[in-house]
């Protein structure tokens, strides 16, 4: 129970600012992480958290094909009337921190 009230603040925290930039007529979010395609044009973003550490193996391999370096996302929120920038890292909880030259856990 504590833990679901801890993943829910985070997320309120994070709803909060997005929606303060949204609300700033100077407000800019940046995501970064990789493009999607439907219909063959660029029509998102996804993958704009941690893209290294995830388990290999498991049932069909899990996420371990999204492994790599360099490649991590993210989002960076400019509000200049604050005078601020925050950036937001995402990572799931079975992704690990420790990984080799190739992104897959150590």
């Amino acid at each position: 129970m504590i833990q679901r009230a801890k993943v829910k603040a985070l997320e309120n925290a994070v709803v909060t600012l997005l929606n303060m930039t949204i609300a700033d007529k100077d407000g800019v979010i940046y995501a970064f992480g990789s493009a999607y395609a439907d219909s063959g044009k660029v029509d998102g973003i996804h993958d704009i958290h941690m893209n290294q550490g995830n388990p290999v193996g498991g049932k069909g391999g899990g996420f371990s094909r999204d492994n790599g370096v360099w490649q991590d996302g993210a989002l960076f929120i400019n509000l200049p009337s604050k005078g601020t920038w925050t950036a937001v890292f995402i990572a799931f909880q079975t992704e690990s921190w420790s990984t080799d030259s190739t992104g897959n856990p150590v």
